[in-house]
């Protein structure tokens, strides 16, 4: 993509899979990775796009565990599952929610979609862009 470097790409692909284990209250121990590539990524390409995934899996202690690569010759996919340990009946899920429970967000709401929106636009200079940007390419 032109809009993210290698690494991003990798910390995003990883960021987005570990943050739905946290929002059942879930911890992260281990990610397996899938790529499809066209064949036409250069080795610089993959291992930025690996050192940036394990610059978070590092920081979250997190184990890339596995995964497979494959080659697609028509679409470039990298597809991560993250599994984590959580104690019995401690999972946070929405179908238990009820009235009077706290809800916790982490960052500030729609910035990361603000971060989508200049890069569809090409709109980097925008006031608190590299905050939206930031956000959405390295959540």
């Amino acid at each position: 993509a032109d809009w993210a470097t290698a690494g991003q790409i990798g910390h995003r692909a990883l960021a987005v899979n570990v943050s739905d284990l946290a929002a059942m209250g879930a911890r992260p121990r281990v990610a397996l990775v899938a790529l499809a590539l066209r064949g036409d990524e250069t080795d610089r390409w993959v291992f930025d796009m690996y050192r940036g995934m394990l610059a978070l899996a590092n920081k979250l202690h997190v184990r890339i565990a596995g995964g497979d690569i494959v080659r697609s010759p028509h679409a470039q996919s990298i597809s991560v599952t993250a599994i984590g340990e959580l104690r019995p009946g401690q999972a946070l899920r929405r179908d238990t929610a009820q009235a009077g429970d706290m809800i916790g967000v982490t960052g500030a709401l729609g910035l990361a979609a603000g971060g989508v929106r200049l890069l569809e636009d090409n709109d980097r200079a925008a006031d608190g862009a590299p905050a939206m940007l930031a956000a959405h390419l390295e959540p």
